[in-house]
């Protein structure tokens, strides 16, 4: 099955002989379409990522599956493979009569604990469509893992404005995620990925996970930053918030995540030399509830952690 972008080259190839043909050019048809085939296929999915805590009493996540030829009634048989045990799902898509979208559950409660693992869900060539804006096979990355509280009490520093604040910050073992809980007093549990720059003492890019919107290239891009507003894509929501309780709101926080320099603007510093010296910063330009605008550094130490996380 063709992708996306191989049928607009598909596309180019064909109208070039058209500007330049002669009476020994022969057009030759692509391929058709399988005789019966629904012409099924995965369009672009909201998620390739998951995660669940062992908590969860449903382990499941959904796929989009679309086809181009829906008069009938229709079972598609699917493969799920993985390098793993513990994905499971239906041997077969099912589109009833007249229905052009599907979707298909995969069950990842039996994966292993505490490691990211990866399963393709694929169509068989018969049953898939060759020109369709999609794939006939997709990888989905899963976690079952739970949080734990890994610094208590961390206390968050602002560089001009408000009174420093404190909050928890949790990790996932098995991987190098954190959570912010109750983000500077925002209301908010702000997950993170920590960069993984190899062994030794380094600054690593933290990226968010959730309550993100990206504004890539904020400054153009010879500069090199890459700016996310702290925003719910899923309500559309705004957060506008006082850390401190004082009359003074946020109304917009864009957070700066790095430059092109090996310092990072939002990071944290993994110091491999000297335990529990694990220190961050969040570079953030906040838009006020009194009109005014500032650049503001919210540093924060980490101090004696309750485990080792990298």
């Amino acid at each position: 099955m063709k992708s996306l972008y191989q049928l607009v080259f598909a596309a180019i190839a064909f109208t070039l002989p058209l500007a330049s043909c002669s009476d020994d050019d022969d057009y030759t048809p692509g391929e058709p379409e399988p005789a019966g085939s629904p012409a099924a296929y995965f369009p672009t999915q909201d998620a390739y990522s998951y995660t669940f805590t062992t908590d969860d009493e449903n382990k499941c996540f959904d796929i989009v599956v679309k086809r181009l030829y829906a008069e009938a009634a229709v079972s598609v048989p699917v493969t799920l493979t993985s390098d793993v045990e513990g994905f499971t799902g239906a041997p077969t898509i099912e589109f009833a009569a007249g229905q052009e979208t599907a979707t298909y559950s995969v069950d990842c409660a039996g994966i292993p604990l505490q490691q990211e693992c990866s399963v393709e869900i694929s169509l068989p060539d018969d049953y898939a469509a060759i020109y369709a804006e999609g794939t006939s096979s997709v990888s989905i990355k899963s976690l079952v893992a739970d949080w734990e509280l890994w610094a208590p009490n961390v206390e968050f520093v602002f560089s001009s404005t408000f009174s420093p604040v404190r909050g928890n910050i949790y990790a996932m073992k098995g991987t190098r995620r954190l959570k912010f809980e109750n983000f500077l007093n925002s209301g908010w549990d702000l997950e993170m990925e920590v960069e993984d720059r190899g062994t030794g003492s380094y600054y690593a890019i933290l990226y968010p996970l959730n309550y993100h919107s990206y504004y890539i290239d904020y400054w153009g891009e010879s500069n090199g930053y890459d700016c996310w507003y702290f925003y719910d894509p899923k309500t559309d929501y705004w957060p506008s918030w006082s850390p401190d309780n004082s009359d003074l709101m946020i109304d917009y926080a864009l957070c700066y995540e790095y430059d092109d320099t090996p310092y990072r603007y939002t990071y944290l510093y993994i110091d491999k030399e000297t335990p529990n010296n694990n220190v961050g910063s969040f570079t953030f330009s906040f838009d006020y509830s009194n009109g005014t605008s500032d650049w503001n550094y919210v540093n924060f130490s980490c101090g004696e952690t309750l485990f080792e996380m990298f």
